[in-house]
């Protein structure tokens, strides 16, 4: 198979005559109707199409294409000659297309390897020989029972926080004051904070 970077370097340096061909009504009626008449039908006649564009674009040899397209649709290469006849006949003799010129001209990019992206080796804390990996449960954080009320409300009184009076089996809710009255600014504010 072909990178989509072999495809298009391929394709850009064909003549104007073969980029026009490989897109007229004719040549694709005529490879959709020669793999028709082989019995190559479905999904695997959309990979015998791309196969014989391959081909047409000089990234292999029809040879190569019909022995690729024998391996989609599991035919015997014997029995796909009437189509190499038909593709050969009616687009490459037809059209003076000499794909061995085209192969030699696309001989760097089809010897090229394409670069796969190497994937990173999974990384995991190491587990030394009678150690067990285990799942942590996460605990809830703890809730601060009230236990002496007029505490709380002398402490936010001190510091100019509002407090709720809690019931007993409740939480406390403690709301800070934001106001700064050491903060070295005029009213006691920074001037670029945004308010809350």
């Amino acid at each position: 198979m072909f990178s989509k970077e072999q495809k298009k370097e391929a394709y850009n340096k064909l003549p104007l005559e073969i980029k026009d061909l490989l897109v007229s009504p004719q040549t694709i009626d005529l490879v959709s109707e020669a793999l028709e008449n082989a019995g190559i039908t479905g999904r695997s006649s959309y990979e015998a199409d791309s196969e014989i564009l391959f081909s047409l674009y000089g990234l292999q040899t029809l040879d190569k294409a019909i022995e690729n397209i024998a391996q989609i649709s599991g035919k015997e290469i014997n029995k796909l000659d009437n189509l190499k006849q038909s593709i050969q006949k009616n687009i490459l003799d037809k059209y003076s297309v000499d794909i061995n010129i085209l192969i030699k001209s696309n001989e760097d990019i089809t010897h090229r390897k394409t670069s796969v992206p190497e994937i990173a080796p999974e990384i995991h804390p190491m587990i030394e020989e009678g150690e067990k990996a285990h799942d942590v449960v996460p605990q809830p954080a703890p809730v601060v029972q009230v236990e002496k009320v007029e505490m709380r409300k002398q402490e936010a009184e001190n510091t100019h926080q509002e407090v709720e009076v809690p019931n007993e089996e409740s939480e406390i809710k403690v709301k800070p004051n934001l106001e700064f009255k050491n903060s070295g600014y005029p009213a006691g504010q920074d001037p670029y904070r945004e308010p809350i």
